[in-house]
């Protein structure tokens, strides 16, 4: 098994093979590509030495990239990454090197990913994974308010903050599921803000817990508060009285019921379990008046 480093570069890297092709650039051989195989993991380190977090400053994260199959082609210098592929049970793993409340270690796992580095310091501009596609997210901090987050989809296209190389924002598409602790979400299509602490669900967009499932043409998630807008179409399903605090007029104690109306925003848990607010349409269809969505008895 192959371990150790390109001469005169810092990244490790641990394969049962390994192939280098050099250039020769004036009185010295650059390493140009190197394609590895066989339980790949390659550590990405920057040509100089980063400085150590603190000052309010969280350093970089590491960051691992491991697969069955590696190829790794580096820029003319010969020390600063351009790209990386990764087939075969790849996953690339980031850990921030200080733990806060809200710090997470973050897996991403495909088939197959590419990965592309900003021009200096081997930083991770944007990572791109394709075929069944999975991000974990599982805080790092004991008491963290934080659940472990994952997110599922054919089609995963994520791009990093350069200075700290956390995920900045996540556009995921194609079967998209969207899961932490009982509450589940799904869709074809999701896009992720860390700035925003936001998931914007679209098409065909589904939420559901322990007490209740909605479906929309527009599901805003907002991660902060828990808190969710819903647009279009709006169908909340109350699986019995228990799940409203008995703030709707179920026929039956434990019958569900559906809400029809245009909008809904569901509120915050630390008010209590209590029926979203509805907003009918400009043709009243689903209520007579703002504050009076239409409700469906099952």
């Amino acid at each position: 098994r192959a371990a150790g480093r390109l001469e005169g570069h810092p990244h490790q890297s641990e394969a049962e093979q390994r192939d280098l092709r050099y250039v020769v650039a004036g009185d010295r051989s650059l390493p140009r590509t190197m394609l590895a195989t066989g339980a790949v993991r390659l550590r990405l380190e920057a040509p100089e030495r980063p400085a150590p977090p603190g000052n309010g400053s969280p350093g970089v994260s590491l960051r691992t990239l491991a697969a069955n199959q590696v190829e790794l082609l580096l820029r003319e210098d010969g020390e600063t990454f351009d790209q990386a592929t990764a087939r075969g049970e790849a996953l690339l793993t980031i850990t921030p090197q200080v733990v806060t409340p809200t710090a997470e270690r973050t897996q991403l796992r495909a088939e197959q990913m590419k990965v592309e580095f900003a021009p200096t310091g081997n930083r991770i501009r944007q990572f791109q994974a394709q075929g069944e596609a999975l991000a974990i997210a599982d805080p790092l901090a004991p008491q963290s308010p934080r659940s472990r987050r994952t997110l599922a989809a054919q089609r995963l296209v994520v791009d990093l903050e350069e200075a700290s190389q956390q995920i900045a924002e996540t556009l995921a598409e194609g079967a998209v599921q969207l899961t932490e602790d009982d509450r589940t979400a799904t869709a074809q299509r999701a896009i992720y803000s860390a700035a925003k602490e936001t998931v914007l669900l679209r098409g065909r967009p589904r939420g559901c817990d322990s007490t209740v499932q909605a479906n929309a043409e527009e599901i805003d998630l907002h991660l902060t508060n828990e808190e969710s807008s819903l647009r279009g179409r709006v169908r909340p399903t109350y699986f019995n009285r228990q799940s409203t605090g008995g703030a709707l007029p179920f026929r039956q104690r434990n019958a569900p019921i559906t809400v029809a109306a245009d909008q809904a925003a569901t509120p915050s848990p630390a008010g209590g379990p209590t029926m979203p607010t509805t907003t009918p349409d400009a043709h009243g269809r689903f209520g007579s008046s703002v504050s009076t969505p239409h409700v469906i008895n099952v």
